[in-house]
């Protein structure tokens, strides 16, 4: 046991950041009473087995997450954190919890869909979650039996993730597509009058083909969609232009083609297998309600950033990017930021938030 004045580990969960108060640590435990600016654990006993520890924090709030060795000369050292939390919402995929769940018996509303369809439901342990099977795959939650089973013919998942009975305007079988067609796609300049025209990229299954903004480089170059209706959307999927000149869509300079981004051989001795986050580096996704300007950096929110080449050896580059959560949008942007470069894509795909829209008849 190592508890004396300059040894133990502290894990703790704080409002404030730890620098304002590392001589006046909290000392009050984390439990049902007190859950805020606590001590999850003071960490006393080395287990030579793992050197793994959970750390129960007793469901406390709290915006700063720590971890302090006490002591005036000591130097802290580990290999992983992972930070689990509650969620907690008011949406109607989540309930709260009235009493204790337990597996023979829920209550109304503390279901949790299990991961595989068709198995019976459980009491959730803390969030109470009703959740629909992961990727829906024609799923959905039955309260009367618990479970989560097919839906028939003429159903489909509703944003509840219910089996739901099909609009009486349809005949038969409807379904929620993910995959947003449609749009008008622009890029902000072209490469001639003829060639390379932004509508490529929403051609599905042709790598060969690609977009070309300017060929003698352009600041800011984009490409943009623009969606018939506000659409949730939920993720992005960008294809490069096949073979070496792909490495545009990461290299900010020079503007040739350098590399194959679809095919980098992984290793430290490779100048190639890095991350391209430079100023002038990457290719940026963002979501937004108002168009992009040429010359400009695009509106928006940011789902995500390409920056890395990939090792394993495919035709051609492709990144699937998730917006962290999906984001009403009438435009889609993709854009390479910096003062002169050539944008070529092969494939845009995007995706919208399924639960969010409603059902088309087939």
């Amino acid at each position: 046991v190592w508890n004396g004045t300059n040894q133990g580990t502290v894990f703790g969960v704080s409002d404030s950041p730890v620098s304002t108060f590392v001589d006046q640590l909290p000392t009050s435990v984390c439990s049902a009473t007190v859950r805020r600016n606590c001590m999850c654990m003071y960490l006393t006993v080395y287990n030579p087995s793992t050197n793994r520890y959970d750390i129960n924090c007793n469901r406390a709030s709290g915006r700063y997450v720590y971890i302090i060795l006490p002591g005036a000369n000591r130097v802290l050292n580990f290999a992983e954190l992972s930070v689990y939390g509650t969620y907690q919402s008011t949406s109607p995929m989540l309930s709260t919890c009235v009493a204790p769940c337990t597996v023979a018996g829920c209550q109304a509303g503390q279901e949790s869909c299990p991961s595989t369809p068709g198995a019976a439901g459980t009491c959730a342990s803390g969030g109470c979650s009703r959740t629909v099977v992961a990727g829906g795959g024609g799923y959905g939650y039955v309260s009367s039996s618990r479970q989560c089973s097919a839906c028939g013919d003429a159903e489909y998942i509703d944003s509840n993730g219910q089996c739901t009975s099909c609009p009486d305007t349809c005949t038969g079988a409807c379904q929620v597509d993910s995959i947003i067609t449609g749009g008008t796609p622009t890029q902000s300049s072209r490469f001639s009058d003829t060639q390379f025209p932004a509508t490529i990229a929403r051609i599905v299954g042709n790598e060969n083909a690609f977009t070309h903004t300017a060929g003698g480089g352009q600041a800011n170059p984009w490409w943009q969609l623009q969606l018939d209706a506000t659409e949730q959307v939920s993720s992005v999927t960008v294809a490069f232009r096949r073979g070496a000149c792909g490495s545009r869509s990461l290299l900010g300079a020079p503007l040739a083609c350098v590399f194959d981004p679809a095919n980098v051989p992984a290793g430290v001795g490779n100048q190639y297998d890095r991350d391209f986050n430079g100023t002038d580096d990457g290719t940026v996704i963002r979501v937004a309600t108002t168009s992009c300007v040429p010359g400009e950096i695009c509106p928006g929110a940011i789902c995500g950033t390409i920056f890395r080449p990939q090792t394993g050896g495919t035709s051609v580059a492709s990144y699937t990017i998730e917006c962290p959560s999906p984001i009403a949008a009438t435009y889609v942007s993709v854009q390479l930021p910096g003062a002169s470069r050539i944008m070529q894509l092969s494939q845009v795909i995007v995706t919208r938030d399924v639960r969010a829209s409603g059902p088309t008849c087939q």
